[in-house]
């Protein structure tokens, strides 16, 4: 949703770093896990690893049933349960709310309410659901303006009432939950507007009068019922055969149409049972070589909340793609990202697992991981004043990734806009973008981090969605260290778990 136009710096940088050497430093071996678990093992029950492994951590290796653990409510800091700010009593909207212009969706046509705001009207509103749905819950990416977002209902008698959601005081997606009682009314559109600094609403504050805010996944709820578990996804090999029995809390056996799997990330043909929600997929049966292989059943119920588990193919007899990863804790991470065809060699064979990967380096790897195909975004403008410092190779990926809002840049206190293309990226920087890039309605599990209170804000609820989904951990010690510079192995680790 716009009013007016704008964008912001989304990397959850404020300034850029301080001038100095960007050549990309080698992380020490014993210091490069952060992320790490053993290499791929077939074993579906996690076993222990012994410890002075060279990733520097001893978790369990990648293996067996990851079964999500279902989130309670009330548990996701800003990405499921976030009440409603403020009152929440419906007022009506004032006259004289088409005085400008804006580029409306398909189905609605956009009205400005002059200086205090902006409102967007359906063509067609939402039905009333009627009674007995209370409440709805709704995705909104804020731009931290300090600006109020509401909806914009209609009541049996054709009066229009603003009904208020919360402030804009924040830069990531949330899941808000809007109170509607027990009056039937139908969806007619959302209001963007300044706060209200008299009782009589004829003064505003002094907030942004344009920005850009982003809205998914609208759902009705009814009898105080808020569905915020994730389905769980149970997994289970036999040979070249993989079992998976999906259950929801909520909704039972879910449909075939919202249960996807995928083999190293690729969409796969799957046999689905609807009555007792058992999925099978079948493999082809392995010759001598087994390359690294990950397969992953995702389920998505009615209310939008995502739960996925894998099974992990064990390597066997398998050539390195790269001449610098025999005894990399991450080979048969790396291995696979080869094979996907998300990284590839050096001019002189090697992947470097323990350099500090560059900002350019992880558009490229991230863009290509999640099928972001850079010839559709050939006509982007990049706002870069460091443009000329970006490699070519590197450009269609970073102009996907910042028409996507995954990465925007810093700002720097001579107002312009910087990548730092040569630049490595902390490990907070890194879990934020790479939480940008995926759906929305994953649970979200507590930080187990003793250093958790250091993490970034714009980070933590991309880094506890990640943690409940078993992609990022801490160090052997338990510290996550979010200032860390992120390495080119724990990248491949992590684009791993992602498939």
């Amino acid at each position: 949703m716009y009013f007016n136009s704008a964008a912001y710096a989304d990397d959850g940088e404020t300034t850029a770093p301080a001038s100095g050497n960007t050549t990309p430093t080698r992380v020490p071996a014993n210091t490069d896990s952060g992320e790490t678990t053993a290499p791929v093992s077939g074993n579906t029950t996690p076993t222990p690893v012994p410890a002075n492994t060279d990733s520097g951590e001893t978790t369990a290796p990648i293996s067996g049933n990851t079964t999500p653990t279902p989130v309670p409510a009330n548990t996701d800091s800003g990405e499921t349960t976030v009440p409603a700010s403020g009152n929440t009593t419906p007022t009506p909207v004032p006259a004289n709310t088409d005085d400008g212009n804006t580029t409306p969706p398909p189905d609605s046509a956009a009205l400005l309410s002059g200086d205090d705001g902006a409102q967007w009207h359906y063509t067609r509103p939402i039905p009333a659901p009627g009674i007995p749905y209370e409440s709805v819950s709704i995705w909104v990416k804020g731009d931290g303006s300090g600006n109020r977002f509401s909806l914009l209902c209609r009541n049996a008698d054709g009066q229009e009432l603003r009904v208020p959601v919360t402030a804009l005081d924040f830069t990531e997606w949330r899941r808000l939950f809007v109170p509607l009682g027990t009056t039937t009314y139908s969806i007619a559109g959302y209001a963007v507007h300044a706060p209200s600094g008299t009782a009589d609403d004829t003064v505003f504050a002094e907030t942004p009068r344009t920005g850009v805010i982003y809205l998914d996944q609208m759902v009705a709820t009814y009898n105080g019922i808020v569905d915020t578990v994730t389905p769980t996804v149970t997994m289970s090999r036999n040979s070249n055969v993989i079992t998976a029995t999906v259950r929801d809390s909520m909704d039972g056996v879910l449909p075939r149409a919202s249960i996807r799997a995928a083999v190293n990330g690729v969409a796969a043909s799957a046999a689905y049972n609807t009555t007792t929600g058992v999925m099978t997929v079948t493999l082809p049966k392995a010759s001598t070589v087994q390359e690294p292989t990950r397969v992953t059943v995702t389920a998505q119920d009615a209310s939008g909340n995502i739960g996925r588990a894998s099974v992990d193919i064990p390597p066997a007899n398998v050539t390195d793609k790269f001449n610098d990863i025999a005894d990399c804790w991450a080979k048969d991470y790396i291995n696979f990202l080869y094979n996907r065809n998300i990284a590839e060699p050096y001019a002189d064979g090697t992947y470097r697992p323990y350099e500090v990967i560059t900002r350019a380096e992880f558009a490229v790897m991230l863009a290509r991981a999640i099928g972001l195909d850079g010839r559709t975004y050939a006509d982007v403008q990049l706002p870069y004043a460091d443009l000329d410092e970006i490699p070519a190779s590197a450009l269609p990926a970073l102009k996907a990734l910042y028409a996507e809002n995954i990465m925007r840049g810093a700002e720097n206190a001579d107002g312009k806009t910087y990548l730092m293309p040569n630049s490595g990226l902390t490990r907070a920087h890194a879990s934020a973008m790479i939480g940008r890039s995926q759906k929305l309605g994953y649970g979200s599990a507590e930080l187990p981090f003793p250093d958790a209170d250091s993490i970034p804000a714009y980070a933590v609820p991309h880094i506890r969605t990640m943690v409940a989904r078993g992609i990022l951990q801490g160090y052997a010690d338990g510290y996550f260290r979010s200032g860390n510079n992120i390495s080119r192995g724990q990248m491949a680790k992590i684009l791993y778990f992602l498939a």
